[in-house]
């Protein structure tokens, strides 16, 4: 049986959740690339970014909320 993350749909939807993080604003952008990408926790981030976590936290949120906005217009 294929594996369900190898299949052509998985892979266009990781491509183009990629292309939405690539189009948030800086510190969003790199927010999730450093939660997600690089795996990092909160406060490494924080550090990373030289910020607070809630700073960090907000900046996830206000990505999500661009991405999920984004597929409830229609374009996910």
């Amino acid at each position: 049986m294929p594996d369900e993350a190898a299949s052509p749909e998985r892979t266009n939807e990781k491509r183009d959740l990629r292309d939405l993080v690539r189009q948030l604003p800086f510190k969003e952008r790199e927010a999730i690339t450093l939660k997600y990408f690089a795996e990092m926790e909160l406060k490494d981030i924080a550090r990373s970014m030289d910020c607070s976590v809630s700073s960090v936290t907000r900046y996830l949120q206000r990505g999500y909320d661009k991405i999920r906005q984004f597929y409830k217009e229609g374009g996910g």
